[in-house]
């Protein structure tokens, strides 16, 4: 398995395939085990590259202690630009989402298309929320699991139990910096900078990033395309795989060259 040093860190990265670059960015607490179906589904057609973001699963961590959004999207650039990707399609899940947007708005010229799944321009946390996960993270998660799925996700749990073992062995002061880093993140007011195809996809059930987060991105950003997909929570890409496949082949053959 790959790492690649981008700015002093060793970074780890999954790359399926051939063809043109599809980067692939991991929420909250989670790794690139998060699109495993995803990385089968484009192999065919794509170079698909799923890194874990620093200080998840086996990259190094950043030397700040609370790292923001964009913290992550310099290293994601620095992944792009060592392992000679010039310009990509960038799919973001929820924090992934975040650092997707903040590349498309830093480095516009690295971006040719986005995929936005259950994310939002502003990913408020409750204070409430980050005082319990401050004081019982991996309590927190346990509880937090059960409300992420939807109907769809509940009846495959048993395929699901790897992300939910990894979401729980998350360390605690990694899984709690981005929440911290989710809280302070709000593009809202640069959304009209954003000039690439877009696809958002939400699910009907996610109570974290529900449907009207997705609504106001569709709304603010122009020419984009929105899915929403039934029966389904906050982890749409692994609990209807089918589904949120066929949206995004669909989009990326519609939107790369």
């Amino acid at each position: 398995m790959p790492y690649q040093e981008v700015g002093g860190l060793k970074l780890f990265y999954v790359r399926e395939g051939e063809g043109f670059p599809v980067y692939l960015l991991h929420g909250a607490a989670l790794t690139h085990h998060l699109w495993k179906p995803q990385l089968e589904a484009l192999r065919g057609r794509y170079s698909a590259v799923a890194p874990d973001l620093p200080g998840h699963g086996r990259s190094d961590p950043l030397p700040s202690p609370s790292p923001s959004i964009r913290d992550y999207s310099e290293a994601v650039a620095g992944l792009m630009e060592a392992l000679g990707t010039e310009e990509a399609a960038v799919v973001g899940h929820s924090m992934g989402g975040a650092v997707a947007l903040q590349l498309a708005l830093d480095h516009p010229e690295k971006v040719r298309a986005l995929v936005l799944a259950n994310t939002g321009a502003k990913l408020g946390v409750s204070p409430l929320l980050l005082q319990v996960l401050r004081e019982n993270f991996r309590g927190a998660m346990e509880v937090g699991w059960n409300s992420m799925l939807g109907g769809k996700g509940r009846r495959r749990e048993g395929e699901l139990r790897g992300l939910e073992e990894e979401l729980k062995r998350t360390r605690p002061e990694v899984g709690l910096a981005d929440f911290e880093a989710c809280d302070a993140f709000d593009c809202r007011a640069r959304l009209s900078e954003i000039k690439k195809p877009v696809l958002i996809v939400g699910g009907r059930d996610d109570t974290l990033t529900p449907p009207w987060y997705q609504e106001y991105l569709h709304q603010r950003l122009e020419g984009s395309s929105l899915v929403i997909l039934r029966e389904v929570g906050h982890l749409s890409m692994a609990e209807d795989p089918s589904s949120f496949n066929s949206a995004l082949l669909d989009f990326l053959g519609r939107a790369l060259p």
